[in-house]
């Protein structure tokens, strides 16, 4: 029976010896592991998260370039494209340098589309080569003109016959062109 506890007691001295040599060994891994996986994957989100606010800013620079220009249509492009790249300009993406702004005519000949692109420095993806991400967001305009409400004629009522002497004799209305308007439109308004 003594013979049995020697030999477990002569086994559990080793498991200890064992364990005590590895000690600091998940340590070891851990730092491996971190220093390794996590701190890229960590590090590239900075990349990424740059990607996404860039993107944001562009396109509100695109949607408020667009709206700006749009105003000129469809009967002058140039000043609409001018306008758009100005207003481009401002918003932080002139054309030139790291930023283009194109503008194009839309589908239709009220529509107008400006595309930014924009080029992004890439703070870690830079130490693999990876050194610039290029952004580009389009945004479209339509021009919708006046609407014309109510009638064209300004009247309210009928416009009484007047004489030499106590009024004008003839139709007081500007009539717009286009617009079919008469002194009697049989309209009565009470006070």
């Amino acid at each position: 029976m003594t013979a049995i506890i020697r030999q477990t007691r002569h086994a559990l001295e080793e498991r200890l010896r064992r364990t005590r040599e590895q000690a600091g060994y998940a340590a070891i891994l851990m730092a491996l592991l971190v220093a390794g996986i996590l701190f890229p994957i960590a590090s590239f989100a900075v990349d990424v998260a740059r990607w996404y606010v860039e993107g944001e800013r562009v396109q509100a620079a695109a949607d408020a370039a667009a709206m700006a220009g749009v105003t000129y249509l469809p009967a002058d492009f140039s000043s609409a494209s001018a306008e758009a790249v100005k207003v481009a300009g401002k918003n932080g993406y002139p054309n030139s340098g790291t930023s283009t702004v194109a503008v194009t005519q839309g589908v239709k000949p009220t529509q107008l589309q400006v595309t930014i692109t924009s080029e992004v420095h890439n703070s870690i993806a830079a130490s693999w080569g990876d050194d610039y991400t290029t952004i580009s967001r389009t945004a479209v305009a339509d021009y919708n003109g006046p609407a014309p409400m109510g009638s064209p004629c300004n009247t309210f009522g009928n416009e009484p016959l007047g004489t030499t002497t106590y009024g004008p004799s003839a139709s007081q209305l500007s009539i717009p062109s286009g617009a079919s308007c008469s002194s009697t439109p049989q309209f009565w308004g009470s006070v």
